[in-house]
């Protein structure tokens, strides 16, 4: 358990496979087996383990072993009837139900591969909007997947004390919210490895958020010092550089991001941010362009660049990027809603931006945003009028 802990799996496939021999009856020996071997081997192992005893992590294990093997059939059975959100995800794999992954994520809506899975459905059928709906969510949450509690896992990986350990306890509390704590690990980590320049870029967010601006420079110049090709060390302070008001320390920032991973999407649209608020529209308009060239579905840039573009009075631009950041369903989307219909009247559709503000109204009621509502609802009366 302790080889498996430390990721050392070929030592413990070994002893698990040892510890199984001298006690064939335990299940434990024999899941924890199918756990670290591969293949058809993980396959069996983990039907043996079945027959000892019916258990949740393991049918999902087995479920992915089978898909894996291309055995969608045998994949299917194991994952009929349970309705955990992985469970129903592997189902829709096995049987090529695309209406499974849309019942992973109702219940579980953040699902990053349900997601993609889904989203790669929709434009196969030409659902193109709703294709970049989702993979504008996918972008945000690729790696999120629903919890599964597995008391026999949990025993293994607390035998890792190594930092790694305490990176993954400190990114659960993070997503709670409990920032304190979770920066208090990340400073435990550091105390075993001074090095861990991943502990660093983490505290430069976490230091960022907590209003602690000293604390998260030092970690932003000790995370470039050990790693100066870290992207996410440049990304995370130009984010708290930006939310600071120190506008030319988060340009360097992002400018030095992006020499290193050009292809951000959300760099470029940092940078284009920036840009438009210094009035260089021309070289924000280029970053907007790119981050929506590498992330179609990346809304706030089309809603950037409708904005700067029905400045400009690039009427039908303006609307195209607009309508694009429009389609979603979020505390966003109002706003948006509100822009598009505001630039569709300037371009002279009155009808159409009667419709569109009345959408963007009734949005942001149903959301609870009451001083949005009552604006929309003034220019919708003097459009009328």
């Amino acid at each position: 358990m302790v080889l498996q802990a430390y990721k050392q799996l070929q030592g413990a496939r070994q002893c698990y496979q040892r510890a199984a021999s001298l006690d064939p009856r335990s299940f434990e020996w024999r899941y924890y087996l199918g756990l670290v071997s591969q293949g058809r081997e993980a396959a069996d192992v983990l039907r043996a383990a079945l027959r000892l005893r019916d258990y949740l992590p393991a049918r999902l294990h087995l479920g992915e072993a089978l898909l894996g093997l291309g055995d969608f059939n045998g994949a299917g059975a194991v994952y009929r009837g349970l309705q955990h959100p992985a469970a129903l995800f592997g189902y829709g794999r096995a049987t090529n139900d695309a209406t499974y992954y849309e019942k992973a994520l109702a219940a579980f809506p953040q699902y990053g591969a349900a997601l993609f899975a889904l989203a790669q459905h929709y434009q196969r059928a030409g659902r193109n909007a709703d294709a970049q709906r989702l993979m504008a969510d996918y972008a945000v949450f690729q790696l999120a997947a629903p919890h599964i509690e597995d008391p026999l896992l949990d025993s293994v990986e607390a035998l890792n004390r190594g930092p790694d350990r305490l990176l993954a306890q400190a990114a659960d509390l993070e997503a709670q919210g409990r920032l304190t704590e979770a920066a208090d690990l990340q400073l435990r980590a550091l105390e075993l490895d001074s090095r861990l320049t991943q502990a660093h870029i983490n505290l430069i967010s976490l230091y960022g958020r907590l209003g602690k601006p000293a604390e998260a420079e030092e970690h932003y110049r000790e995370a470039i010092a050990l790693s100066p090709g870290a992207f996410d060390a440049y990304y995370n302070f130009g984010v708290f550089c930006y939310a600071a008001n120190r506008r030319a320390e988060a340009r360097a920032a992002f400018a030095g991001a992006l020499a290193i991973d050009p292809n951000s999407a959300d760099a470029h649209n940092n940078m284009g941010a920036l840009l438009q608020e210094q009035g260089h529209l021309d070289e924000a308009a280029n970053e907007f362009e790119r981050a929506v060239t590498l992330q179609p579905g990346l809304r706030l840039a089309h809603f950037h660049l409708g904005r700067i573009y029905a400045n400009q009075r690039r009427w039908s631009s303006a609307i195209e990027h607009l309508r694009k950041a429009a389609d979603g369903d979020d505390e966003a989307t109002p706003t948006y809603l509100y822009a598009l219909g505001a630039t569709q009247a300037r371009a002279g559709d009155s009808s159409g931006a009667a419709d569109m503000l009345a959408a963007a109204r009734d949005k942001a009621l149903a959301r609870g945003q009451s001083e949005l509502a009552a604006s929309i609802t003034r220019d919708l009366g003097n459009l009328r009028r």
